[in-house]
């Protein structure tokens, strides 16, 4: 049986890069050059509009978010916004702070 500290210990920071019991060693595969091209590429406008249609009409990210079809009804008119921003943020400008405003509302029950 193993003691608390060995458990305790493996969620600790440590200074070894390498976790036999987290990484499976060299198991991974390897892309090679060709297939790493693509994925260095900077994205583009037409691959956020692309992602944006791919989302079915109907889904939010969240409970209480726009359904996809908002956007994609009024992409003539949101979607510049979009693609810049989705474009500010890819490449390395903070979320904007607004991101994370919650509005809360008690709805008592009777």
């Amino acid at each position: 049986m193993m003691s608390r500290p060995w458990f305790r210990n493996l969620f600790l920071t440590s200074t070894d890069p390498y976790h036999h019991y987290l990484l499976p060693g060299n198991k991974f595969p390897r892309l090679s050059e060709t297939d790493l091209l693509p994925l260095e590429q900077p994205v583009t406008g037409d691959e956020i509009k692309k992602a944006q249609f791919d989302i079915e009409a109907h889904k939010a990210p969240d409970p209480n978010g726009f359904h996809a079809l908002f956007y994609q009804h009024l992409w003539e008119t949101t979607g510049n916004n979009l693609i810049h921003l989705a474009l500010s943020i890819l490449s390395g400008h903070d979320f904007p702070e607004m991101f994370n405003d919650t509005f809360l509302v008690l709805i008592p029950k009777v």
